[in-house]
């Protein structure tokens, strides 16, 4: 067993260092919770880029096109949405892992084109960008609880609508968190017809809110 041998175990989150104590029998004391590091940060992003749709009302989930990323979930949320916000839109962005044709194909279905945009896989510098101007970011993955989308979209001062099972946030829509019922999809239409109600966060989270420790943090725990 790698783990048990090991000086010290570094994990992305509190959740996973309990699970891997309580599986392996780990001694807790070697068992760090890092946290995430998220990619992108405030300032870093260019006037030059632009997009074609940019000004008008969206939101965005980055997420590749796996079955587990749940795209068919905001597809069904955007059936119901869009019959009171016509305007609104709904950009998916990743890679494609194998799902895309199916998502294409649902939303051809719902006749929902106009509403749903695939832009497939962008560059930092434009995700940061969509990021940045969207309403809110949805993430609805079925796996977690740690993924980077939300971190990334609150360090940006953008809210996020979550579902319970993929988080391991807080419910706190005065700080632009919005956890939701998985699978349910009036409790995120509830979670999302209150973001748009709202201002945005005034306060933009900082990168050591999105973390639990940095990197220099463990780098002298493992020394020592």
């Amino acid at each position: 067993n790698v783990l048990s041998r090991s000086s010290i175990v570094v994990t992305d989150s509190e959740e996973t260092r309990n699970r891997l104590i309580a599986v392996y029998n780990l001694d807790s004391t070697r068992v760090l919770s890092a946290g995430l590091f998220p990619s992108v940060k405030d300032g870093s992003l260019s006037t030059d880029i632009n997009f074609e749709f940019e000004g008008e009302p969206f939101f965005l989930y980055p997420a590749q096109f796996w079955p587990h990323k749940n795209h068919k979930l905001l597809i069904e949320f955007m059936k119901i949405f869009c019959i009171s916000n016509p305007s609104y839109k709904l950009i998916f962005t990743g890679s494609d892992k194998g799902n895309l044709p199916e998502i294409k194909d649902e939303i051809v279905n719902a006749n929902l084109q106009n509403n749903i945009i695939i832009l497939g896989f962008v560059e930092n510098e434009l995700l940061t960008k969509l990021m940045t101007s969207a309403a809110g970011v949805l993430f609805v993955s079925k796996l977690g609880p740690t993924n980077l989308p939300p971190l990334e979209a609150l360090i940006l001062g953008t809210p996020v609508v979550v579902t319970r099972s993929n988080c391991n946030l807080l419910h706190d829509p005065k700080n632009g968190v919005w956890v939701v019922e998985d699978n349910s999809i009036s409790s995120l239409i509830d979670a999302v017809n209150e973001l748009i109600s709202s201002e945005k966060p005034k306060l933009k989270w900082s990168f050591h809110e999105a973390n639990q420790m940095s990197a220099k943090e463990i780098i002298t725990r493992i020394a020592n």
